[in-house]
């Protein structure tokens, strides 16, 4: 009885969240970072994941591309990747920055309803993603 009421419990704590997938990456054209955690967001930082395993961002000002890697216990890296070197305007820089340092620090990601969720290698919760929404933030 013991071990079912500690499973229940951890179930409960884990919620809905389950290992991610390439499906789950490439459900949605896009994915931006949630609504809730961004000051503005009048043009979303993005990423884009391919089937294929490469990745595509626009983060702010530059264009952002590599490869992904999906491993077991919800391994997720983000691996040869590049950017170009565009100068852009201060509040498209400071985006990038933002998003281009979430994007450095995941080793670990769930799927949860509709977020992404990051996690940093001590398995930490570092940020959510969700589907982008064309011209509305709010």
């Amino acid at each position: 009885m013991r071990k079912f009421l500690l499973g229940a419990i951890l179930l409960s704590m884990t919620g809905l969240a389950s290992a991610v997938t390439v499906e789950d990456l490439t459900s949605t054209s896009s994915w931006m970072p949630a609504t809730d955690s961004v000051p503005s967001c009048d043009i979303p930082a993005t990423i884009t994941f391919k089937k294929n395993g490469k990745l595509n961002s626009e983060p702010g000002c530059n264009s952002l591309f590599g490869d992904y890697v999906i491993g077991d216990n919800d391994k997720l890296e983000f691996v040869n990747m590049g950017m170009t070197r565009k100068l852009c305007a201060k509040q498209y820089m400071d985006l990038e920055a933002s998003f281009t340092d979430l994007l450095n620090k995941p080793k670990f990601a769930k799927k949860d309803g509709k977020y992404l969720i990051l996690f940093d290698a001590d398995k930490k919760e570092i940020g959510r993603l969700e589907p982008e929404r064309s011209g509305s933030c709010s």
